[in-house]
C-alpha cells in the first residue's frame, strides 16, 4: 500500500494580520477567509484597521494560551517601524513556539498605485471616473484608454522584498509571495480578480489563492504533525482592545461611550474633556502606555485633534505625561485605520488614569468625536529584556541602599538615644550621690550643731557651778 499523503488541514494554525487576514468584505468571513480555508479550527487573530506595532507589543495579551504548528503573519513592512515591529512579533512568537513553521505573506494591493501627476490613488481615480468596481470591463477599458502604464507608480519601499526576507530569516521563517505585476494596467487586468472592490482587501478568489500558496509552502517544507513544544512567555504585557468586542473592562467615566461605527467595528467616543480611563501596570518594572485611535484619510477632517494626558488621579492637577494626536492624514491607501501612539511611562504597579481632551474648536467643526479603540501597558520599546532587567536590578539596588541607610540611621538614633539614656542615668546617679553627700553633710552639720549646743550648755553651766563653788 502507498503511504497516505499528509493532510495540512490536520495542523493547528495561528494567523495574525490586518483586515485582509480578518476577512473584511467577505459575505461569509468564517468560511471564506484564508485562515479557515487552511483549517476550520484556525485561530484567526487578524484585526481590522491595525498595524503590526500593536501585535508586537501585545503578543501575550492577544495569543494567550493558543498553540500552533503553523503561524502566518500578514503585515505591511514598507515602513521601517512596521518592519521592526514584525520582527519583534516574530521573535516573541518564536520564543513561545520554538518548533512552529512561521510563514510571512509578501503582497501588494492595487490601491498602492498612484498617478505621478496629481497623486491620486487607483481607487480615488476610479471614483472620480464614476467606477466602484475595478473588475468590470468598463473600468478596464477606461483605465487603458485614459492612462498609460508610465503614468502610474507603485508606492512601495525599494527594499521591501529584501526586508521581508531579512525578517523571515531572523526566525527561520518562510516567505509566500504574490506575483508582482509588470505595471498598473497589469495589476488590474491580470490580478484584479484577487482583490475586493476597495482595492485593498482580498476577494474570495484572493483568499483561495493565499490558502493554496500557504499549503504548497507547508508541503515543500515537509511539515508533519507532531507534539507542539511551548515555552513560557519571556515578558508580559497588559493590553485591552475593544475594536471587535465593543466592551471595555478597564474602569472609566460615564462619558466614555461605545459606538459601532461600522458593522462589527467598535470604538470609544469621547466628546468632552472630563472623561477618563483607568489603567494598571501589573509588571514589576516601569512600563510605557500606548493608545490606539482611529485616523481618517481623504479631503476633510472627521475627528478632532486631541490631547492625551496621564495623571495619578482624574481630579489631580499634576500631569505625569502628555501627547497630542492628529487623527487625520491627507493621503493614504485606506479610508480609515488605527494608529498607536506612546503617551508616557507609568511606574511599576502604578494605577494612573488616561485623560482624553478633544480640541474645543475642532470639536465644533468636525463630524465625530475622537475615537479610541484600545490601550496598552507594555515594557519599554526598543530595549531588550536584559536592559529592562538590568535597570530594575539597579533600581532595586538603590532602593535597598536607601532602606539600608534608613535602617542605619534608625540604629544610630537608637544608639544615640541609648547613649543619651546612659548619660542621663550616670547624671542621675551623680545627682543621687550628690544628694547623699548633701544629706550626709546636712547630717554632719546637724550633729555639729548639736555638739556645739551641748558645748554651749556646758560653758554656761560650769561658771554657775564655779560661782556656787
Amino acid at each position: 500500500d502507498e503511504p497516505k499523503e499528509f493532510d495540512p488541514k490536520t495542523l493547528k494554525y495561528l494567523t495574525m494580520g490586518t483586515s485582509r487576514t480578518y476577512g473584511q468584505g467577505l459575505e461569509y468571513r468564517e468560511s471564506q477567509a484564508y485562515p479557515y480555508l487552511l483549517s476550520p479550527d484556525a485561530a484567526n487573530l487578524g484585526k481590522q484597521a491595525s498595524s503590526p506595532l500593536y501585535a508586537a507589543m501585545c503578543t501575550m495579551s492577544m495569543v494567550g494560551s493558543i498553540l500552533a504548528d503553523v503561524v502566518v503573519l500578514e503585515y505591511d513592512m514598507n515602513a521601517p517601524d512596521d518592519r521592526d515591529a514584525v520582527m519583534q512579533l516574530a521573535q516573541r512568537l518564536r520564543a513561545r513556539l520554538p518548533d512552529a513553521l512561521i510563514i510571512f505573506l509578501q503582497y501588494w494591493v492595487p490601491n498602492r498605485y498612484r498617478l505621478k501627476k496629481d497623486r491620486l490613488t487607483m481607487k480615488e481615480w476610479a471614483l472620480d471616473k464614476g467606477f466602484k468596481d475595478h473588475t468590470s470591463e468598463e473600468f478596464k477599458n477606461e483605465l487603458t484608454r485614459e492612462t498609460s502604464p508610465e503614468d502610474w507608480e507603485l508606492v512601495e519601499s525599494a527594499d521591501y522584498s529584501r526586508d521581508v526576507a531579512k525578517v523571515a530569516s531572523s526566525v527561520g521563517g518562510h516567505v509566500v509571495s504574490f506575483p508582482v505585476p509588470d505595471d498598473a494596467h497589469d495589476a488590474i487586468l491580470a490580478f484584479g480578480q484577487y482583490f475586493d472592490k476597495d482595492m485593498i482587501n482580498f476577494s474570495p478568489n484572493g483568499h483561495v489563492y493565499v490558502a493554496q500558496s500557504i499549503t504548497t509552502e507547508i508541503k515543500e517544507a515537509n511539515m508533519t504533525k507532531k507534539r507542539i513544544q511551548v515555552n513560557s512567555w519571556e515578558d508580559r504585557d497588559e493590553c485591552e482592545d475593544w475594536h471587535e468586542s465593543g466592551k471595555i473592562k478597564a474602569p472609566h467615566s460615564e462619558g466614555v461611550e461605545m459606538v459601532e461605527y461600522a458593522p462589527g467595528r467598535y470604538a470609544a467616543e469621547i466628546a468632552s474633556a472630563e472623561e477618563w480611563i483607568k489603567l494598571f501596570n501589573p509588571m514589576h518594572h516601569d512600563s510605557e502606555v500606548y493608545v490606539n485611535y482611529l485616523i481618517t484619510t481623504g479631503r476633510e477632517r472627521k475627528y478632532p485633534r486631541t490631547e492625551l494626558q496621564l495623571k495619578r488621579q482624574a481630579n489631580f492637577k499634576d500631569v505625569m505625561a502628555t501627547k497630542e494626536i492628529d487623527p487625520f492624514v491627507k493621503y493614504g491607501s485606506m479610508e480609515q485605520f488605527s494608529d498607536l501612539v506612546k503617551v508616557g511611562t507609568v511606574t511599576k504597579r502604578g494605577r494612573p488614569v488616561l485623560m482624553v481632551i478633544p480640541d474645543a474648536q475642532d470639536r465644533k467643526e468636525v463630524k465625530y468625536p475622537v475615537r479610541i479603540t484600545g490601550v496598552a501597558v507594555v515594557k519599554p520599546q526598543g530595549r531588550d529584556d536584559e536592559e529592562v532587567r538590568a535597570d530594575e536590578a539597579e533600581k532595586d539596588k538603590k532602593e535597598e541602599v536607601v532602606e539600608t541607610d534608613l535602617k542605619d540611621d534608625e540604629t544610630k538614633n537608637e544608639d544615640n538615644d541609648k547613649k543619651k539614656g546612659d548619660s542621663r542615668d550616670v547624671d542621675k546617679k551623680r545627682e543621687d550621690s550628690r544628694d547623699v553627700d548633701k544629706k550626709r553633710e546636712d547630717s554632719h552639720d546637724s550633729d555639729k550643731k548639736r555638739d556645739d549646743s551641748r558645748d554651749s550648755e556646758r560653758v554656761s553651766v560650769e561658771p554657775k557651778r564655779h560661782l556656787r563653788w
